[in-house]
């Protein structure tokens, strides 16, 4: 049972959470951040990560100099100052999972929000 409320939606649940350490990286400011989420806003935020492909497979090689959506606006980063994003994921009963995206610019606050209230993120877009 979780003791504190999810960091999404603020409201207390039963059973466990799923926990997310993000970091947002832009060459001079970093964003870091823990979060705690019940089962509906961790399913928004994996929906928002699996949308960009974003997931690092230990058995698949990973380009980072490819071409990649913004994990916000899916338009290309290129020529729009990319950003990068970083998260390590330990959903409720489940493994540890790492996720790799770019963020353009003008979509790091939006995505900052995104990591922590991913729910309430997705009904205002």
């Amino acid at each position: 049972m979780a003791i504190r409320p999810c960091t999404g939606c603020h409201l207390r649940f039963v059973g466990p959470a799923s926990t997310c350490y993000s970091t947002i990286l832009d060459g001079r400011l970093k964003f870091e951040a823990v979060s705690k989420f019940c089962a509906v806003c961790w399913s928004a935020l994996e929906t928002q990560l699996l949308q960009v492909d974003a997931e690092i497979k230990p058995d698949v090689s990973f380009d980072y100099t490819a071409e990649q959506p913004c994990f916000v606006c899916h338009e290309s980063v290129k020529n729009r100052s990319p950003q990068s994003l970083f998260a390590t994921v330990y959903a409720a009963r489940s493994e540890r999972r790492d996720f790799f995206a770019s963020l353009c610019s003008g979509c790091r606050a939006p995505a900052e929000v995104l990591l922590k209230a991913p729910s309430w993120a997705q009904e205002t877009s």
